[in-house]
């Protein structure tokens, strides 16, 4: 079970400054920040053979590797940029681990999150099975074995943001209570399909659908709806900028 508790002393600054000095360095599947050795290769090549077929493996060795969850790991994990990570297994998280354990998160507006992102929070492609670091200008992220750790531009492959879990960030204002009619939520979540509970019926009620809590396929149909007629992404996840064109209708 992951119970996210900020690690004393990570920062959303110090994350950029680690992802910073790991560019250039290998992409190994599995791995957080471990020094590349042919005892590791076995290792992991044990537990992820379809990730281990390239031919290049053995000319890393002596790298400091990471795969895409695992660059933030190797930060969480690691007193220094070239110090052997510690392995917590109450912070062992994958992308969508990272993602759902967030109490901040959103869909990414790439009209406006360069300018007003927090530097050092996570942004992840859509499905959820890649992470990487908005740095204010660019996204660290082990990109694949063929790229290895890579400064990428922000693209339409990255949907969502969180805050990571575990790190300390600067402040938010806080947000506005959000009404429908007589229910008020105090600060809108993520909702999409699958989601269940109080936003979900709000959501309902203000797009029209039956108030069940339960979101499913009318409801993402919905949801979709209300994305194309406000001109924004089309892809049925609820974040803030879609509670924001939802609430426009009240």
């Amino acid at each position: 079970m992951i119970i996210p508790k900020i690690i004393p002393g990570k920062t959303a600054e110090g994350l950029i400054e680690y992802t910073t000095a790991m560019l250039g360095q290998a992409y190994w599947m599995g791995t957080f920040g471990q020094t590349a050795t042919q005892a590791l290769l076995n290792y992991e090549r044990g537990r992820f053979p379809n990730s281990y077929k390239a031919t290049d493996f053995e000319t890393q060795f002596g790298q400091r590797v990471h795969d895409c969850g695992g660059l933030v790991k190797g930060y969480m994990w690691s007193a220094t940029p070239t110090s052997a990570p510690v392995y917590n297994g109450s912070q062992d998280c994958d992308p969508r681990l990272f993602f759902e354990n967030s109490k901040i998160k959103g869909e990414i507006n790439h009209a406006t999150f360069a300018k007003t992102a927090k530097r050092g929070v996570l942004v992840y492609t859509g499905n959820l099975d890649h992470v990487g670091v908005w740095t204010g200008e660019k996204i660290h992220e082990a990109k694949g074995h063929a790229y290895g750790v890579v400064a990428s531009p922000l693209t339409t492959r990255f949907k969502l943001w969180s805050e990571c879990p575990f790190i300390e960030y600067p402040a938010s204002p806080e947000p506005a209570p959000v009404p429908a009619g007589k229910i008020l939520i105090d600060e809108p979540p993520m909702i999409r399909r699958g989601s269940k509970g109080k936003a979900v019926a709000v959501f309902q009620q203000i797009v029209g659908t039956d108030p069940d809590g339960d979101f499913g396929p009318k409801t993402e149909a919905a949801a979709k709806a209300l994305q194309k007629s406000a001109g924004i992404e089309v892809d049925g996840i609820v974040g803030p900028i879609t509670w924001a064109a939802a609430l426009n209708t009240l």
